[in-house]
């Protein structure tokens, strides 16, 4: 074994239960880490290394979370050398199809379609400097439930629950990392009450701070002056006014931005829920509008909810940078992101093909 070689310092604390079996999981993760572009047979480049790779992948003691779990002691490690860590949670799906064995009748035209949703927590720098996937979720939808039958389930019965254990790892990290800042990033999926109520579960010393773009206007408490969050920071003098650049995409080109900001900080209002009584939280609020957008454009309209100090235009102006750099700049994002995450699915997937047909049984559905 190279013990100068990256996979050797990136797993050197796997634990699978079996020397044996870590030995073989870093000699596997230098080929694909090396050519993570390659399918496993190509970056193995020889039939017997494939077939042990398919055997490592088989082994009941290899999963999402334990080859997660062997990078834990690299990917803290790198975090202690950055004072500013953003932790960007977010979901991406993909769409297994294939043509069902056919005795004598069938196209195909007619295929099966298995869809996996994949919701990792990726770590970066505010210069966007890729740290790796800290944590995540592999989950499927197997029905999905009206909205008003939603409403009634608690946090742990919904897809959303994923974001509270996005911030609970965030927190985890936080107290692992003392002298990093560790800030939860989220888009406006990850607008929940339960992340709020969650804030309040750790200690000052071990929680995340997070920033939250609102999805809805939200309801303050009856201690406010204001019933509405956005009427408030609308009553809030100017503090200022950034030029911002956002992104290009696939069919515009990048665009500077001037936007107004406010902010203000304000208590929201907790809602109800069944069995459960969240407490009000005061935060700071952040709205971020554009003045003067190009004709034909929707303006930018931004509110953020936060739990950082924004007292200035350059505090304020720090939340924007850090959320355009996290969610709007997800392009720059170095391999192993969720992208390369995924190809190392997609890889188990064919291990388990491959192995099926080896042992003459159908391909899972």
């Amino acid at each position: 074994m190279d013990y100068h070689h990256w996979a050797y310092s990136e797993a050197r604390t796997a634990q699978f239960g079996d020397q044996r079996l870590t030995n073989r999981f870093v000699l596997l993760l230098k080929p694909l880490g090396d050519q993570p572009e390659e399918s496993m047979p190509a970056a193995c480049k020889s039939w017997a290394d494939t077939l042990a790779a398919y055997r490592v992948f088989d082994n009941e003691k290899v999963t999402f979370d334990t080859v997660l779990a062997s990078h834990k002691g690299a990917k803290v490690k790198r975090c202690r050398e950055h004072p500013v860590v953003l932790l960007i949670p977010d979901t991406t799906s993909l769409k297994y199809t294939h043509t069902p064995v056919a005795k004598g009748l069938g196209t195909l035209s007619e295929q099966e379609t298995a869809e996996v949703f994949l919701s990792p927590t990726l770590a970066v720098t505010p210069q966007r400097v890729s740290l790796r996937v800290l944590g995540g979720e592999v989950w499927q939808r197997l029905e999905t439930s009206p909205r008003k039958e939603r409403r009634l389930k608690g946090i742990d019965e919904k897809e959303s629950r994923r974001w509270v254990a996005g911030y609970q790892l965030a927190c985890e990290v936080s107290s692992l990392v003392e002298e990093t800042l560790t800030v939860n990033l989220a888009d406006a999926e990850g607008d929940i009450d339960e992340w709020f109520a969650e804030t309040l579960e750790h200690s000052p010393q071990t929680r995340a701070e997070w920033i939250i773009r609102v999805a809805p206007d939200r309801r303050l408490a009856s201690s406010e002056s204001s019933r509405q969050l956005r009427e408030k920071l609308n009553r809030t003098p100017l503090l200022g006014k950034v030029a911002v650049t956002l992104p290009a995409k696939s069919e515009q080109e990048a665009l500077i931005a001037i936007l107004q900001v406010r902010t203000t900080r304000a208590t929201l209002k907790s809602p109800a829920r069944t069995g459960v009584r969240l407490s009000d939280l005061e935060v700071c609020a952040v709205l971020a509008r554009e003045e003067n957008p190009p004709l034909g454009q929707r303006p930018i309209d931004w509110t953020f909810l936060t739990s950082l100090p924004v007292t200035s235009l350059v505090a304020a102006v720090q939340i924007l940078e850090w959320y355009i750099g996290g969610y709007l700049n997800r392009s720059l994002e170095g391999p192993p992101g969720p992208q390369a995450i995924w190809k190392g699915l997609r890889r188990v997937r064919e291990a388990v093909w491959l192995l099926q047909v080896l042992k003459r049984t159908s391909i899972p559905q």
